[in-house]
C-alpha cells in the first residue's frame, strides 16, 4: 500500500505518546457517511506523497522524500490556538527522527462539524523499499 509502513510508523509513534494522550488519533479513511460533533481534539494521518529516485539499478528501493499529513481537528469551544498547540506537540514527539519540513496551514473553520481545523504536512528524507507485488 502506498506509503503504509510509513504513515504506521508516524501514527504509531504518535498514538503511543504520553504528549498526545489526551487526543484521538485515528487514520484516515476514504469513506464517511455522517458528519458528526468533536468531544475532543482529533489528528488523522494519512500518506501524502513521495518524492523519490531508484537508489539501485534494477532495485526496488528508492531514496528521497516523503510526506504524510496530520490532519487537526479541534472542537470550536477548545478555540484556535489549541490547533497550533496540537501541531507543536506532533513535531515535539517526532523529534527523535525529526521531520526535513513542516509545512502547517492556516486554521480554517467546518461549521457543518463546529470545528477548526489545520493540516500540517511533515516532511521525511528517507530510503523508501517496496516488494515486488506493490
Amino acid at each position: 500500500m502506498y506509503l503504509a509502513d510509513e504513515t504506521d510508523k508516524i501514527f504509531n509513534k504518535l498514538k503511543e505518546s504520553t504528549e498526545l494522550s489526551e487526543y484521538r488519533i485515528i487514520k484516515a479513511y476514504p469513506f464517511s457517511y455522517k458528519a458528526t460533533r468533536l468531544k475532543q481534539a482529533v489528528i488523522c494521518v494519512s500518506p501524502s506523497g513521495i518524492d523519490a529516485k531508484t537508489a539501485s539499478i534494477g532495485g526496488s528501493d528508492y531514496f528521497g522524500e516523503y510526506t504524510i499529513d496530520a490532519d487537526v481537528f479541534v472542537p470550536q469551544d477548545m478555540g484556535t490556538p489549541c490547533t497550533y498547540e496540537i501541531i507543536e506537540k506532533i513535531v515535539k514527539v517526532l523529534s527523535d527522527e525529526p521531520p526535513c519540513g513542516v509545512k502547517v496551514s492556516a486554521v480554517s473553520t467546518k461549521d457543518n462539524i463546529e470545528c477548526y481545523t489545520a493540516k500540517c504536512t511533515l516532511t521525511f528524507r528517507s530510503m523508501i523499499y517496496y516488494s515486488e507485488g506493490e
